[in-house]
């Protein structure tokens, strides 16, 4: 992964969190409706394992590394004594790739105050700030209203990564399944629980 080098602007390491919250609320529900419980449970895991792995390669070898965490107080808990950078990553977004790792270390370097990707339906499913906020990280899966609320009511420039989609929804799982740049894994897992839906 052909990652910008950061400290030179001061930005320093940069740590990066699985946040399951930032995930879809009724994802679990819709896909096992659509897929049935054992194919969506295999395509969670398999979403999971996707965001773990671009955590891994996007979090910077001087930093503290790439965690998982299932709430926010799990992700400072994790984070504690760590005052850098930190990105916070959604684990039902196939299109995570080394661009957007590039595009989100560019953003930190240049000195934005906060970088976003917004999904399809506006929430963000990437966040990045170029210093541990607590604030931030705890409002980070709230309703978007609130969290907007906050980055507008602090100002200073605030950087916009490209949009992605969610995999929660019978649309997203047939638009994901006929995406070419769905990796292989998922895209079998898919194609495989839709297959089954449709003969039944």
């Amino acid at each position: 992964m052909g990652l910008r080098p950061i400290g030179a602007d001061g930005v320093g390491p940069v740590a990066v969190v699985v946040l399951t919250t930032l995930g879809g609320q009724d994802a679990e529900d819709t896909l096992a409706a659509l897929l049935g419980p054992v194919a969506a449970a295999a395509l969670r895991r398999e979403l999971l394992r996707g965001a773990r792995r671009w955590a891994a390669a996007a979090a910077t070898a001087d930093g503290p590394g790439a965690f998982e965490a299932n709430s926010a107080e799990a992700a400072l808990a994790a984070l504690h004594g760590y005052s850098g950078a930190v990105a916070l990553v959604a684990p039902d977004v196939p299109g995570l790739d080394a661009a957007l790792a590039d595009d989100l270390h560019g953003d930190l370097a240049d000195g934005v105050g906060l970088t976003l990707a917004p999904t399809y339906d506006a929430t963000p499913f990437l966040i990045g700030m170029p210093a541990l906020d607590p604030e931030l990280v705890r409002l980070a899966g709230a309703p978007r209203e609130d969290f907007f609320t906050l980055v507008a009511g602090r100002g200073g420039p605030v950087g916009m990564l490209r949009s992605e989609r969610r995999l929660t929804t019978a649309a997203d799982a047939r638009a994901v399944a006929a995406d070419p740049r769905t990796p292989l894994e998922l895209g079998v897992l898919l194609a495989a629980g839709l297959d089954v839906r449709a003969r039944r």
